[in-house]
C-alpha cells in the first residue's frame, strides 16, 4: 500500500511540474515560507517554555497566517510589503513583519489569552509524575496527575 501511495505522490508531483505555470510554483513557495516561518513562535515559545498560553499561541498562529497572506496578496505576491507607520515607508520581508505580529498577539494581556506564568508554573511545580517500569521490557512509562 505504500508503494502506491508513494507512486500517486510522485505522479502528482510530476503533473504540477509539467501542467503548472513557473510563476504559480514561485507564488506557492512564497507563501509557503511566511506559513511556515508562522509556526516558528508556537513550537518554540510553546514547546520550550511555558510561559505562554496554549490558545494566544493558536490565535497569534492564525493572525500570523491571515495577516501573511493578505500582506502577500496585496504586495502582488512580491517577497517585500511596504510597512507604512507614522508618514515613514520601510518595506521589508513579509514573513518578518507578520512573526513580529504573531508573538506580539501571542504576547498581549488579553484576559482570556494571558500569560499568567505564576498559575501555569504551580499548576506544574504541584503536579505529581510517578513512574511506572515495566521490567520485562525496560520502558518507563510516564503517567501525570
Amino acid at each position: 500500500m505504500a508503494k502506491w501511495v508513494s507512486l500517486i505522490v510522485k505522479l502528482g508531483a510530476l503533473v504540477f511540474i509539467i501542467f503548472v505555470p513557473t510563476q504559480y510554483a514561485i507564488y506557492l513557495q512564497l507563501l509557503g515560507g511566511i506559513w511556515i516561518i508562522q509556526t516558528l513562535p508556537a513550537v518554540i515559545l510553546g514547546a520550550y517554555t511555558r510561559w505562554f498560553n496554549d490558545w494566544a499561541l493558536l490565535v497569534g498562529w492564525a493572525v500570523g497566517i491571515a495577516f501573511g497572506t493578505g500582506m502577500a496578496v496585496a504586495a502582488n505576491l512580491t517577497p517585500t510589503y511596504p510597512l507604512q507607520f507614522a508618514g515613514y515607508t520601510f518595506p521589508g520581508y513579509t514573513a518578518l513583519y507578520t512573526v513580529i505580529l504573531n508573538i506580539l498577539v501571542t504576547n498581549r494581556p488579553d484576559p482570556g489569552l494571558q500569560c499568567d506564568s505564576r498559575a501555569a508554573y504551580a499548576t506544574r511545580r504541584d503536579r505529581r509524575i510517578r513512574l511506572l517500569r515495566l521490567k520485562t521490557i525496560g520502558v518507563s512509562i510516564a503517567i501525570f496527575h
